[in-house]
């Protein structure tokens, strides 16, 4: 049976500027750091521009579902 991709979009409300938000989160091979049992890798598969835009990145994690 071929596995299921699924997408999440969340919406989250934080204290910062926008470049301190964006800065944080961009950094996505930290989230295997911040979150461990939750995310279990971060493989970058394409860099992208100095930006973020058009990187591409896998990553493997777990977590349950509602």
């Amino acid at each position: 049976m071929k596995p299921l991709n699924y997408r999440f979009l969340t919406n989250w409300r934080v204290r910062g500027t926008v470049e301190e938000v964006f800065d944080i989160l961009s950094e996505i091979c930290g989230f295997v750091l911040w979150w461990p049992t939750d995310y279990l890798e971060v493989n970058k598969i394409r860099a992208g521009a100095k930006n973020g835009l058009r990187r591409v990145v896998k990553l493997r994690t777990k977590g349950r579902l509602p």
